[in-house]
Formats: structure tokens, C-alpha cells, sequence
């Protein structure tokens, strides 16, 4: 038999479908582990390109504002009010 046959590939499929549901039955720490290795590609790629998209995205939530932070409404009424400073 053709180890690239369809019929193959399927059958390696099924096996490994069947593998990761026994590893879950004996790990409970399985989903976990994704977490842990989705976190560590998302560094390892933040290092790579030397940017953070993890701390950018952190930082929108919206627990992470300050009640005290001003909304947009307020900054351009601020800047509307403001008199002209004295030309240096």
C-alpha cells in the first residue's frame, strides 16, 4: 500500500484525533498547555519583530483605564477652551 494514498492520510488523522482526545482524558492540564505555548509563540514572535501586540491589546481593555481618564468629547472641548499661550 502507498503511504500517499488519501486513505492514508485520513487513517493518520483519525490516529492522531484519537491520540490528542486520550491526552486529554489523562491531562487535565491539556488546555492549558495551549494556552502556555500560544503565549509563548505570541513573545517569541513580539521578540521577533520587536513589537507587542500583547501589551497593546492589554492595554485597550477596558479594565486597564483609569475612571479619572479623559473621553475624547472632553480633550477637544479642553482644547477649544484653551486661550493662546504667549508666542515664544
Amino acid at each position: 500500500m502507498d503511504r500517499s494514498t488519501p486513505e492514508r492520510a485520513r487513517q493518520l488523522g483519525e490516529e492522531s484525533r484519537a491520540r490528542l482526545k486520550d491526552q486529554a482524558r489523562r491531562s487535565p492540564y491539556l488546555k492549558a498547555r495551549f494556552l502556555a505555548g500560544g503565549i509563548g509563540a505570541g513573545l517569541t514572535v513580539s521578540a521577533l519583530t520587536d513589537t507587542c501586540a500583547m501589551g497593546s491589546l492589554l492595554s485597550r481593555l477596558p479594565f486597564n483605564r483609569d475612571i479619572t481618564d479623559p473621553t475624547p468629547d472632553r480633550v477637544i472641548d479642553a482644547l477649544r477652551r484653551r486661550e493662546p499661550g504667549p508666542v515664544r
